[in-house]
């Protein structure tokens, strides 16, 4: 990356160049003037009526679109506008001036990111919506707009978090499974937790979220990011969806963590699941469990018909596993191998970054 200084400059001149074109209009007949400016714009722009003032001194040309904003406040939140703001412009400068400034942004980008300026709330009422965090990510780091990086930044951190506990919380089956248990007459158990609705999301646009943090250098949720693309189909992994698709780079680093991240949970994480228990005779389980519908006390017919059932076609290695009864465990023999399985989700969590090439996580918390 660019030292910050240089890309600056770069930046504005690419403006001021090619991405700028500034036009005067004085007198009584400014209004008149503004129209005959806009009028020579091909195709007419359209005038975006939720983010137009008429006392704004600077127009933005987005696509075929134009808002009408104030330079004040643009200068007030990016130090890349206050930069291009402090140029000389030709001539009239000692006259109140209208500027058009052409951006090659994304017209939707552009006027989530205004509506934050001119109603701080805005972003207060959007933080369930990944494509508006994506919005205000991609133009903060463009722009140079450090709190509102920090801010998007926290939310996708959240959604794709660096912590296991965090991801525990994201969890919609998990959050529901502990609060039925607590609260077994509570009336609507469909509710989801609002917390809860971060992880349905992140998981929707989990390839975005990749491509979304390679554009923007916010490599801490790439592990997540790429953790929920594992487990997507196939297809969806190598073609993308209608939406996005992954680089040939990260398909290649997904299929090569997806197949890791099978082998984990066989072996370390969710053994249980792909085997039957040890037989009585054993010796291993020299107290036979009493609850005559646990395996463990010899009712085997229930976890052979699941075990036949069941394929585990997709990484579940950090999925914390509570559904002891469906395979035939009861409370006392599951806490073994609940046990075992929490501590081995940690160390797979750990290893997370590793598994897609990333190195470890201390390297991503920048």
């Amino acid at each position: 990356m660019s030292h910050p200084a240089t890309f600056h400059r770069q930046l504005v001149l690419q403006n001021s160049s090619t991405n700028t074109e500034n036009l005067s209009n004085t007198g009584a007949n400014q209004k008149d003037d503004l129209d005959e400016l806009l009028g020579a714009i091909t195709p007419p722009p359209l005038k975006c009526e939720d983010i137009w003032f008429d006392d704004g001194n600077i127009i933005l040309h987005v696509d075929n679109t134009i808002f009408r904003v104030h330079k004040s406040i643009l200068v007030k939140h990016s130090s890349i506008w206050k930069t291009m703001a402090s140029l000389p412009q030709p001539g009239h400068s000692d006259v109140k001036t209208i500027s058009c400034v052409v951006l090659h942004d994304n017209v939707q980008d552009v006027k989530k990111l205004l509506m934050v300026f001119y109603n701080p709330l805005y972003f207060m009422y959007s933080l369930n919506s990944f494509q508006f965090l994506a919005s205000i990510l991609r133009m903060s780091t463009k722009y140079d707009i450090a709190h509102l990086r920090a801010a998007a930044s926290a939310e996708l951190r959240r959604a794709y978090p660096r912590r296991l506990g965090d991801f525990d919380d994201n969890d919609f089956d998990l959050k529901n499974k502990l609060v039925f248990q607590v609260d077994q007459n509570r009336e609507d158990k469909s509710t989801v937790p609002a917390s809860a609705q971060t992880r349905i999301w992140a998981e929707r646009f989990a390839i975005e979220a990749v491509n979304l943090a390679r554009e923007t250098s916010l490599t801490v949720i790439l592990p997540c990011a790429l953790y929920y693309c594992a487990r997507l189909p196939i297809e969806t992994i190598v073609r993308g969806t209608s939406n996005a698709r992954l680089s040939p780079e990260d398909v290649n680093t997904c299929m090569l963590g997806r197949e890791i991240l099978l082998k984990k949970q066989r072996e370390l994480t969710h053994p249980f699941l792909y085997t039957l228990p040890p037989l009585r005779s054993s010796g291993k389980y020299p107290t036979p469990c009493s609850d005559g519908t646990c395996v463990m006390g010899g009712y085997k017919p229930l976890l052979s018909y699941i075990l036949d059932e069941m394929t585990v076609t997709k990484p579940i290695a950090l999925e914390r596993f509570m559904k002891w009864s469906n395979i035939g465990r009861c409370i006392m023999c599951a806490i073994p191998l609940e046990s075992a399985h929490l501590r081995k989700r940690e160390v797979i969590w750990e290893e997370l970054p590793n598994i897609f090439g990333l190195g470890v996580w201390k390297d991503l918390d920048g």
